[in-house]
C-alpha cells in the first residue's frame, strides 16, 4: 500500500483532475455536443474553462447562445490535511 504522505495525496489529486477534465471534454465536446474547444488550467487559475454554445438547430429561439462554465476539481479524501502532511 503507497504511504500516505502529502507528495501522494497531491498526486492522487491531481490524477483525478486529469481523469475528470477529461471526462468533462469527452462529454461536452462529443456526447453533449455544445463546445468547441476547452481549455485546461486557464489564465484564470481555475481547473477548465469552456464557452457553452447551443447551436441554433438545438437551440429554443432563433439566437445562438454562449456561456462560460469554469470548473474547479477536487479530490475528496476521509480527513482534512494535517500540518505533518
Amino acid at each position: 500500500m503507497p504511504s500516505e504522505t502529502g507528495a501522494t495525496r497531491a498526486y492522487a489529486g491531481y490524477e483525478y483532475q486529469l481523469l475528470v477534465s477529461l471526462w468533462v471534454a469527452l462529454v461536452l465536446l462529443f456526447e453533449e455536443e455544445c463546445a468547441e474547444q476547452l481549455e485546461l488550467e486557464p489564465a484564470s487559475q481555475e481547473d477548465i474553462e469552456v464557452d457553452l454554445g447551443v447551436p441554433s438547430e438545438r437551440a429554443s429561439a432563433m439566437i445562438e447562445v454562449t456561456q462560460r462554465m469554469i470548473l474547479q476539481v477536487k479530490l475528496h479524501s476521509s480527513s482534512p490535511w494535517s500540518v505533518s502532511d
